[in-house]
């Protein structure tokens, strides 16, 4: 999703929180975090399928979890090893950290909510929100105890009546490829790629499963006709739904790049929605939300413009 990558350079450095720093010209590799020369970016990311509370969110978890992640990452900053002098000092003097989110298509199944639906549109709002907010009130808080960033008198922070800020930058979207994958859940903001894939590793080829679509396999649930389809996840391809991205994918369905097997078991040999049946006009739109608060390079930031890229 994303490539090739569209950055709005201008954009990130209206909300650059230290220009007097220097300009932001460049990024980290994946794109989620705007950086200047010789600075490192420590990142983190919540599961949100674990502050599920039967059918409704537990937001005093949520909360609790970013205390503990701000904290955490801000530690990791004070202990990191750095190749270089340069890096160790840039990196403390604004401590930026990147706490973000995985498995959020994974909670909106979980919850019955289809991806592109309003319901989920407000369901971002009001998490992502709530990450904003908890984190401002914990950077405040180690601030208190372990002082301000370096560089907070040189930063837009004072100017904003911000007293107490532990990090220059506390909240990112990172892809999450590797980690939500060690997690079970599904990458990031985004929707499910595919419930099924294969992984070629060192010459040997794998099949991964989604960890909900291997629990309706085994339970022997079809899992086209119970889940993508009672959430609403109908492919915009199908013939049902004229008007979609390209007539090659109504004729086939692909999977990295090669034609999906048809049977998919569980006795149902409809293809599986994945990532690729969702319109990019509700991806994008979903992208969307913004938390409140100043936080110059938050949560979500113009993501309207770019998929896999962030930085309020």
């Amino acid at each position: 999703t994303g490539d090739p990558g569209l950055l709005f350079i201008d954009r990130i450095n209206r909300a650059n929180p230290t220009p007097d720093q220097g300009p932001l010209e460049a990024t980290n590799p994946c794109g989620e975090q705007p950086l200047l020369p010789y600075e490192s970016c420590t990142l983190g990311s919540i599961n949100l399928t674990r502050i599920l509370d039967g059918d409704r969110l537990d937001f005093g978890k949520l909360e609790a979890l970013v205390r503990l992640g701000v904290h955490f990452l801000d530690n990791v900053v004070e202990v990191n090893r750095h190749p270089i002098p340069q890096t160790e000092e840039w990196s403390r003097m604004n401590r930026k950290i990147g706490l973000g989110v995985m498995g959020f298509a994974d909670m909106l199944i979980l919850l019955g909510v289809p991806y592109q639906s309003e319901r989920a549109v407000e369901l971002a709002e009001a998490v992502m929100s709530r990450v904003q907010q908890a984190a401002e009130a914990a950077s405040a808080e180690l601030a208190a105890r372990r002082g301000n960033f370096p560089a907070f008198h040189r930063s837009v922070f004072p100017g904003h009546g911000t007293q107490r800020r532990r990090n220059a930058t506390l909240t990112t979207i990172a892809p999450t490829g590797t980690i939500s994958i060690l997690a079970g859940v599904s990458s990031s903001i985004e929707p499910v790629f595919a419930f099924e894939v294969q992984r070629r590793i060192a010459g040997e080829t794998y099949t991964d499963r989604h960890p909900i679509y291997a629990r309706h396999q085994k339970a022997g649930r079809a899992i086209d006709g119970d889940l993508p389809d009672r959430l609403g996840h109908r492919s915009p391809l199908a013939p049902e739904n004229p008007g979609g991205i390209s007539e090659i994918y109504r004729q086939r369905r692909f999977q990295n790049g090669q034609p999906a097997r048809d049977d998919h078991g569980g006795g149902d040999s409809r293809p599986v929605h994945g990532g690729h049946d969702h319109e990019p006009q509700g991806h994008h739109r979903l992208s969307g939300p913004l938390p409140s608060g100043p936080d110059p390079l938050g949560l979500f930031a113009e993501k309207r413009c770019v998929f896999m890229t962030s930085g309020k």
